[in-house]
């Protein structure tokens, strides 16, 4: 229960709060608990708090690149789209998205992310969700991943909710 309050606090406070935590170490403290894999999903929670502290810091080296861990994140989300819980958790809609977002500032991550199939979930969301938060993190995901020319994909609907998005004026900041 410790994990999930660090990385509830990371997920929920602003910049300041987020900052606040920086200075007084839970960087450090959380991360020996990323390698951590255990079925109760530490080092998910443990992972995505680091990326809610350290992702705004392109390609900062506890950003961890780990396709098993995206796959466990993208589990997360799209048991959060069918209203399912998740090794016995409710997860927010947004949550997953913010974390994927946030570990997408890696540029290996970002491969990752794409290889796992996270976009097409991703996209989904964006174009059928109100949920806010979720549409602002699903749009940096797809805008940090827009910048990987090399990952250039065919993402079915994606022209087509972007521009929807655009055209309700979501913002981003």
């Amino acid at each position: 229960r410790f994990m999930q309050l660090i990385y509830n606090l990371s997920a929920f406070l602003d910049a300041a709060g987020q900052q606040k935590m920086r200075e007084h170490g839970i960087v450090e403290l959380v991360q020996p608990f990323t390698k951590k894999r255990e079925e109760n999903m530490i080092h998910v929670f443990a992972n995505l708090c680091v990326a809610n502290l350290v992702g705004h810091i392109e390609n900062h080296p506890l950003l961890v690149s780990d396709s098993q861990l995206i796959d466990e994140v993208l589990k997360v989300l799209k048991n959060s789209m069918a209203k399912e819980q998740t090794n016995e958790l409710w997860f927010h809609l947004w949550s997953p998205i913010q974390g994927l977002a946030n570990m997408s500032v890696n540029d290996a991550n970002k491969k990752l992310i794409v290889e796992a199939g996270a976009l097409e979930p991703v996209v989904e969301v964006l174009s059928t969700t109100d949920d806010k938060k979720a549409q602002i993190y699903a749009a940096k995901l797809l805008s940090n991943i827009a910048f990987a020319y090399d990952l250039r994909v065919k993402v079915p609907g994606c022209e087509k909710t972007l521009q929807r998005v655009a055209d309700n004026g979501l913002s981003t900041q």
